[in-house]
Order: C-alpha cells, then structure tokens, then sequence
C-alpha cells in the first residue's frame, strides 16, 4: 500500500492517514466465479460470513492486512505488473 495523503474529517479532530494499492488489470485472465451459479442471496451471505471471519481474526491479532494481502493469489496476480521504480519515485515526491 501506497499512503497518498493525511487528511482531518469535518467535525473530528484525528488525523486519517489515507492509502491506495496499485493494480493492474491489463492482462489478466478471464477465471470461472466460484460463486457464479449461486443466487444473490447466497452470495451475500457467504461474502458476509468471510468478512466476518476476517475481521475477528484481525481484531484478534491472528492475522494482518498485509499477511492476507501477501497470501491472497487473486492479490498478487492483480499486482503482478508492479512497479518498483514508480514506487521509489513516489516516496521520494511524497
């Protein structure tokens, strides 16, 4: 993750720290949806139960967002075209 800005919201006073990830979809290879032949119904219930089981296991400490984000294969292929030199350029500008 890339950090892009520091910003207050109106009416707080905390800073938030505010991130991006850069991705690039050229290229990628169209793959079956595992969820493709299941009703909407379904699908938000299993998505909600995934984000459910994510969130405890981060508020638990038994995982962290980068540890997910450096498993996840959908992730990495997403980031497959990165690019270092753009990122060190970046931080340097920042």
């Amino acid at each position: 993750m890339r950090e892009i800005d520091t910003v207050t919201v109106k009416g707080s006073i905390q800073p938030m720290r505010l991130f991006t990830i850069d991705i690039n979809i050229e290229g990628l290879e169209r793959t079956q949806d595992p969820m493709g032949k299941k009703s909407l119904r379904e699908k938000k219930y299993l998505r909600y139960k995934m984000k459910k089981n994510l969130f405890q296991k981060l508020y638990r400490g038994d995982t962290t967002t980068m540890k997910e984000m450096d498993t996840d294969h959908e992730f990495a292929e997403l980031r497959r075209n990165y690019d270092e030199e753009f990122e060190g350029d970046f931080n340097e500008g920042y």
